[in-house]
Parts: structure tokens; sequence; C-alpha cells
């Protein structure tokens, strides 16, 4: 059943918290992704413009963006839907699971997915967290 796509188009939106972002994809109200584009994002969005220079450049035409089945920012649906609590894992980010975490929602859930700086992808570079990069 829950194979395909639910009933539910999905929103998405970021909350930015004083440590950390979460990334909530829930369902959207009918008719508000109408002529809206899919949500993208960068595979590059995790990494600190500071580490990003040291990076090797992609070769010329290399495409990074990410569409996802969601919406950004549009109206949520009437009605009360269940919280799942989504946790990526070691070098992940709040981001990187979109595509399943908007099928989850399009089910009738709000799923939540929080940066976890202290193992996610800023992490590897640095050997520590956002917070702390020591």
């Amino acid at each position: 059943m829950y194979a395909k796509p639910g009933p539910y188009r999905t929103g998405v939106t970021t909350i930015a918290l004083a440590d950390r972002k979460i990334e909530v994809f829930y369902p959207a109200r009918a008719g508000s992704t109408k002529g809206e584009p899919r949500a993208t994002y960068l595979q590059t969005d995790p990494i600190p413009p500071e580490v990003l220079a040291g990076l090797p450049k992609p070769p010329p035409g290399t495409d990074l963006s990410v569409t996802i089945p969601a919406y950004r920012n549009v109206a949520v649906a009437p009605g009360r839907f269940p919280l799942v609590m989504f946790s990526h894992g070691a070098g992940g980010w709040r981001g990187v699971y979109g595509y399943p975490l908007s099928g989850i929602a399009s089910w009738g859930f709000v799923v939540a997915s929080v940066d976890f700086t202290e193992y996610g992808l800023l992490s590897q570079f640095t050997g520590g967290s956002a917070n702390d990069p020591t």
C-alpha cells in the first residue's frame, strides 16, 4: 500500500532553531500546489561555504540539484496528522531523505527530519559538529 504516493500532495518547510534546522514534510492543502514548482536542494547545501571552497570543483555542466516530490511552503491540509520523527544516519543531513519522507507525508503524516550536527555531514569534515568544530 505505501509503495506509491498517498492521497495528499506534500508540502515542505524549514524550521531554524538556535543550533540546528528541521525539515518538515506535511500533507498539503488541496489545490495549494497548483502551478508551484517542486522543491529542490543542492547536494552541497549542508556544506558550509568555507569548507566547500576547499573542495574540488565539479566538472562544468554538473547538475548538483535534486528535485523532490514536495512543494516548498504551501498551505497545510486541514485536519490532525500523526508526527513521525526521522533521524538521518551518520554523515547525513535533514534534506537528503526528501524523496521517501515526502512519500510518508503524502499518506497523512507530518515528518520532522532534524539536522543532527553531532554526527551529520559537517562532522565528517570537521571531526566535530557545526556547534563544536573541534
